[in-house]
């Protein structure tokens, strides 16, 4: 079934048509679509720890700035607005696992492993490893090299 809409009294649209070209060609959705597979096959990985995938991303960035980089810097490099950040930070703060400080740059935050984060962070490796190994054999070794190349560039776009 077709349904055809006027937008704004200029053309007609195939809303059938167009919905079917979007499946099939608009980057949008093929990112989100490949976004949420990946994913689901990550947090698969690592749910004997109780990790998700977002949760081993921000603890990967926790590490990485070790309480040097502001929260809004952080969130800011991982794609994310600070509201969403933080939000997601908060899970992983009540476990324990990071804690927030003074970074030295007036009163904005920061965030570090404590003890525990680097202890499940060291325990969540091996898995993440195994979901990376994974998804390169999916890919191959030219698809897995394409893929983080084109990332890159889609990233940069954005």
């Amino acid at each position: 079934m077709y349904i055809h809409v006027m937008k704004a009294g200029k053309q007609k649209v195939d809303i059938q048509a167009a919905a079917n070209e979007a499946r099939q060609i608009c980057a949008c959705f093929k990112v989100r679509q490949a976004s949420r597979l990946i994913t689901k096959a990550y947090d698969e990985a690592m749910r004997p720890l109780g990790l998700k995938a977002t949760q081993f991303t921000m603890l990967t960035a926790a590490a990485l700035s070790d309480g040097r980089v502001s929260l809004t810097d952080l969130a800011e490099k991982l794609g994310m607005d600070r509201s969403t950040f933080s939000r997601n930070l908060g899970p992983l703060e009540r476990e324990g696992l990071v804690e927030l400080c003074d970074d030295g740059f007036g009163r904005a935050r920061a965030v570090r492993l404590t003890k525990a984060g680097r202890e499940r962070y060291a325990e969540a490796v091996p898995l993440w490893r195994g979901a990376q190994g994974d998804l390169k054999a999916a890919l191959g070794e030219e698809g897995w090299t394409s893929f983080h190349e084109q990332m890159s560039t889609a990233a940069r776009y954005a």
